[in-house]
């Protein structure tokens, strides 16, 4: 009974001190256990190279903000997407992170490729890509990413070089319309009728045909008879005819040669001082020519300048296809026109004075 119990001593309520313990030493086994989880799937670590360094590297697709070679760590274990992508460069690589153990992700990246699809105006256009000729009217070609330079040219038109920007996977569709030069007519009367008729090194037909307007040289052959030769310059809309009348070769005589008479006060005669004059002035036009030549040249440069600035630029309302081609039609082709016509007139002056001093 209660009188046979030993006493015990009243023992006061547990206290915050010894409470805490207690919590602590209960909750720390279900904390490691919920931990347990987590330390199973240590983060992991990848280090990514490429076949070019200094490539960005994209994880899952998304930019890491890193260049090969670069680790990337805190990877969570299984399966990632890895992608580099360079100036017209790329590769990719799909690789499965372990869990803890450091990776290598090695990328091949190959050069990427685009099309170009160019488009002259009028189709007969000789075009060239980087200085080699490249071939139209066959559909889009496969050209190298990256920056490239062409030029289309055609004669009687003027010439247009442009620089374009092809990137990795794109086709750039590129017209382009060649503005004509001036024409004239040109009409020739040829005798004999078999006679060879060339203009700037090339065969042309006697009937009246448009020529392009500016400085040319005509010749005229057959055989048996003496070679023609005309230089002329041609205006925009203007109509030149010649009537060539070839003359038969003189006979070969060998004849004894006759002593010379003295010139004496004869000297200056009438050709003879035309001659001269003629020369003296080809050899001022000359010099202005040259001038001329060298302004057109300038002019050419900036010309160049203004295509390059639009196409880099590439903001046509600040930079619009006006803004070198008003400058060609209103300073470069008239400066042109004038260089060439100067630098015409300049040679048949000289040659047409130098004749006629040496002849009298």
């Amino acid at each position: 009974g209660p009188a046979d119990r030993p006493a015990r001593a009243a023992l006061p309520p547990p206290g915050p001190s010894v409470i805490a313990p207690r919590l602590l030493a209960l909750a720390l086994p279900s904390a490691l256990l919920c931990a347990a989880p987590t330390l199973a799937h240590a983060a992991g670590t990848a280090t990514v190279r490429s076949s070019k360094d200094g490539e960005p590297i994209y994880l899952d697709g998304a930019d890491t903000g890193l260049r090969t070679p670069a680790t990337l760590r805190n990877l969570s274990p299984g399966r990632h997407v890895f992608t580099v992508e360079g100036e017209c460069r790329t590769g990719k690589a799909d690789v499965i992170i372990p869990d803890g153990p450091k990776v290598v992700v090695q990328i091949e990246s190959v050069e990427q490729t685009g099309t170009l699809l160019v488009q002259p105006r009028p189709a007969g256009a000789t075009v060239k890509l980087d200085n080699a000729p490249f071939r139209t009217g066959e559909g889009p070609m496969e050209v190298a990413c990256g920056e490239h330079s062409l030029a289309v040219t055609l004669s009687g038109y003027v010439p247009a070089f442009l620089t374009i920007e092809v990137g990795g996977g794109e086709q750039v569709v590129l017209p382009v319309e060649l503005e004509a030069m001036g024409l004239g007519t040109l009409a020739l009367t040829v005798s004999p009728e078999d006679a060879s008729v060339v203009m700037d090194g090339a065969v042309i037909s006697r009937t009246g045909q448009p020529v392009p307007a500016g400085a040319h040289v005509l010749q005229v052959t057959a055989d048996g008879y003496a070679p023609y030769e005309e230089q002329f310059v041609l205006g925009d809309g203007e109509t030149l005819s010649f009537d060539i009348a070839l003359e038969p070769d003189a006979p070969t005589v060998a004849v004894a040669p006759v002593p010379k008479a003295p010139r004496g006060p004869t000297w200056w005669t009438l050709p003879h001082t035309g001659g001269v004059v003629a020369t003296g002035v080809g050899l001022g036009l000359g010099v202005v020519a040259a001038i001329e030549l060298a302004e057109m040249g300038q002019m050419g440069r900036e010309y160049n300048e203004r295509v390059e600035t639009i196409n880099t630029a590439r903001d046509y309302e600040l930079y619009p296809p006006a803004y070198a081609n008003d400058y060609r039609d209103d300073q470069l082709i008239p400066q042109r026109n004038k260089a060439v016509g100067l630098t015409a007139l300049s040679a048949v002056l000289l040659g047409s004075g130098l004749t006629l001093t040496l002849a009298f």
